[in-house]
């Protein structure tokens, strides 16, 4: 569905709908999951410096364990290859931080979400 979305409507209609979701845009919030360097620049363009792109890397290995825990079934290898996953591993080459998420990483991540919120929010 998200390639069929990409192809008909384009990333930046789908990034205006988002921004629908968000009660109050001068608040900082999160927008999970950017396969789409258009996804990025969007963001860029819509907030300036407030956007702070923080990409999630695991090594593959981790990343198929928890693909094949999942109930929902599928191949990790036709699940990596599909081509709305063609441009993540391109968006960690860009990213303002990279985040290893291996492990126990909930509270770490927790709090520099926490961190760049609150450095927002003293500018």
């Amino acid at each position: 569905m998200g390639l069929k979305l990409h192809r008909e409507v384009g990333q930046e209609v789908l990034c205006e709908e988002t921004l629908r979701l968000v009660d109050d845009h001068e608040a900082g919030f999160v927008v999970e999951g950017a396969r789409w360097h258009e996804d990025v620049a969007f963001f860029r363009r819509r907030f300036g410096p407030r956007m702070v792109h923080v990409h999630l890397t695991a090594p593959t290995d981790l990343r198929r364990q928890r693909f094949e825990g999942r109930e929902s079934g599928g191949d990790f290898d036709e699940a990596e290859a599909d081509e709305v996953e063609s441009e993540v591993n391109a968006l960690a080459g860009h990213a303002d931080i990279l985040f290893e998420n291996s492990g126990e990483t909930t509270d770490r991540l927790a709090a520099l979400v926490d961190e760049i919120i609150g450095e927002e929010g003293s500018k």
